[in-house]
């Protein structure tokens, strides 16, 4: 099997490292059915790439006042922190500067 070229921007070739660590900690399966398999995966997801989105950087005035009133309110920090999908630092950071 050849190896599929790739560009400098496109990264690792997943299916192509998952298939090699198949092959290098199940070797008893049979090498023709991990051929099969990946060619059948390639025909189906061929081109597809997965992106995985990365975090925003800064909280929005309307999530700040949200963060805020629920600051104001009777939740634990924990609550907020989970509610949000903020850090404990990120919690106190905000309070302290737009708090009361």
């Amino acid at each position: 099997m050849s190896e599929p070229s790739q560009d400098i921007d496109s990264g690792p070739d997943i299916l192509a490292e998952l298939v090699k660590r198949l092959r290098q900690q199940l070797p008893q399966i049979d090498p023709v059915v991990l051929d099969q398999a990946e060619q059948q995966l390639r025909q189906q997801y061929g081109g597809m790439r997965s992106r995985i989105a990365k975090r925003k950087k800064f909280l929005t005035a309307d999530e700040r006042k949200a963060l805020m009133a629920d600051v104001l309110s009777e939740l634990g920090n924990e609550e907020i922190q989970a509610k949000h999908k903020i850090s404990r630092a990120t919690l106190f950071r905000q309070s302290k500067r737009f708090g009361p």
